[in-house]
């Protein structure tokens, strides 16, 4: 299958009402031109819509539908002979509803001990959490994603999800 009926494939298929932007800190990229052939196989991880890595920050940026599937992408840069350092994942998703469920929610995921950030911006619908990556962490975002897409099931579509990422990886790199 061509690269162009790959991404077709990957545009057709059913998509989860609720998605997730990963960015993760990576170690043992030893050129840029690493950065491509990295990207195009987590693509090919099942749950994984697309990867961005950025060789000169060391940052590796995944959407995935779910937060389990970081655990896959952990395991395929090992076996690659890449690390991801210790330190904290950042998770964005876009979760509609009042003030008050925002507000509730975010209660909720700081009830979880990994989390160590949890904000919302009521007018985007945009949730970013940051999850120290200590021991036993990937409970923590088993736990999360069954939270978070319990509370944006119904509430979100992969249009809206889309056309926000876009929005919010633009920000994020001009951020630095």
């Amino acid at each position: 299958m061509s690269a162009k009926e790959l991404s077709r494939a990957k545009s057709e298929a059913p998509a989860n009402p609720v998605g997730f932007r990963v960015c993760l800190s990576i170690s043992g990229l030893r050129c840029a031109s690493e950065g491509a052939p990295l990207e195009r196989e987590l693509e090919k991880l099942s749950g994984v819509r697309d990867a961005t890595v950025n060789p000169l920050r060391e940052k590796l940026a995944i959407e995935v539908d779910a937060l389990t599937r970081v655990q896959n992408v952990v395991d395929t840069l090992a076996e690659r002979g890449y690390a991801v350092s210790r330190g904290e994942i950042r998770i964005t998703t876009w979760i509609g509803g009042s003030h008050r469920h925002l507000a509730d929610l975010r209660h909720e995921m700081m009830g979880f001990g990994a989390v160590t950030y949890c904000g919302f911006a009521l007018a985007t619908g945009r949730f970013d959490l940051r999850v120290a990556m200590d021991e036993g962490w990937q409970p923590v975002l088993h736990a999360i994603c069954r939270r978070l897409c319990a509370a944006g099931t119904a509430q979100e579509t992969r249009r809206n999800w889309a056309s926000r990422a876009d929005t919010a990886t633009d920000a994020e790199n001009e951020s630095g």
